[in-house]
């Protein structure tokens, strides 16, 4: 196995997993991994010590901070779509098995340089955990999103110096254009509040995740079934992270949505039983409301007891009388009201 001398892989590494490939090894946030590291670190530290930071203080307003940046994603996310999917049309890509072209042709070097640009746009990805933070959008930094966040960068750290095209084309090109997607919608809840009526399909964004690791997943196998090259570590590594985030995005998807559908049901269910436990004049009064039709036009009290007590003393109790058996019996004042 050869080995090559570089900052980017140290050489006990090697050993094992092979080198990476020397064409990029000297780019940017790949010749050492000493600078990923540190961005990792201070995330981590902006994670653990931000919310402590903002306890005591109101969220900042970054709605013309989130616009530019949102906007800048949607730019990036779309630079590096056309990017994969131009090089791999002109390169005459095979989808189903693309071994890494490993020359200094033209075509080739793009196909790497489009999969570091994805590489840095996860590191980019960074900023929706400060900006999270920033916000007090607490609630968002879920362990998915934290979980998601901070290995991509290190996947694709690896995947760019061992795998700069090739059957990772693929990932690049189906991210990238969910990302596009994904942005569009932070654009629009950005603006404003009278944004939220258009963003319905929220959830719909969601399934599209999911069905983008779905097929993450089946391209992988497909290589593996036609013996794709492609170091057999990566791709083992790969299926077993990508299920793993389909595994989180579906325990997400269904608290976020089935959990709310079912809440919704259950309090529908509920009000249909306590318009339908009895409908008589008397129970009306004994559960503290009076229904007229179907209409509730008076609360009673806390409990079925204090409920008759009350209505009593309302000021048109002298609408009710009791007859010698003590039962209520009811009269009509000025046609208004009937039991």
């Amino acid at each position: 196995m050869e080995i090559i001398q570089t900052e980017s892989v140290p050489l006990s590494i090697q050993k094992y997993i092979g080198p990476p490939d020397p064409r990029v090894t000297g780019w940017p946030l790949l010749k050492s991994p000493i600078p990923l590291i540190t961005i990792f670190i201070f995330y981590i530290a902006i994670v653990i010590f931000g919310p402590k930071f903002m306890k005591n203080r109101k969220p900042y307003n970054m709605k013309y901070i989130l616009l530019i940046y949102n906007f800048s994603q949607i730019a990036l996310s779309s630079y590096i779509f056309k990017e994969f999917l131009v090089t791999s049309y002109i390169s005459g890509y095979n989808w189903a098995c693309q071994p890494v072209d490993l020359s200094l042709s033209p075509l080739a070097i793009r196909m790497a340089s489009a999969c570091w640009w994805f590489y840095f746009s996860k590191v980019v990805d960074l900023l929706d955990t400060v900006f999270f933070v920033l916000r007090k959008k607490l609630s968002q930094l879920s362990f998915l999103h934290l979980y998601h966040h901070s290995t991509m960068i290190f996947n694709w750290y690896i995947g760019t110096l061992y795998l700069p095209g090739g059957q990772a084309f693929f990932s690049g090109l189906i991210n990238s254009f969910v990302h596009v997607i994904m942005y569009t919608y932070y654009l629009l809840s950005a603006i404003g509040p009278h944004m939220q009526k258009y963003l319905w399909w929220k959830r719909y964004l969601t399934q599209l995740q999911l069905c983008q690791f779905v097929a993450i997943i089946f391209h992988l196998f497909v290589g593996i079934w036609n013996k794709c090259e492609a170091p057999t570590w990566l791709t083992a590594w790969t299926v077993g992270y990508v299920s793993s985030l389909v595994m989180l995005f579906s325990n997400f998807y269904q608290k976020a949505y089935h959990g709310k559908d079912m809440s919704v049901k259950k309090q529908q269910h509920k009000e249909l039983d306590a318009q339908l436990y009895d409908k008589s004049p008397l129970s009306a009064l004994a559960n503290g409301s009076i229904r007229q039709g179907k209409e509730v036009v008076k609360r009673l009290g806390k409990n079925k007891h204090q409920g008759l007590t009350n209505y009593l003393q309302d000021d048109d109790s002298d609408n009710l009388t009791k007859n010698s058996n003590g039962f209520v019996k009811t009269s009509v004042r000025n046609g208004k009201k009937y039991y």
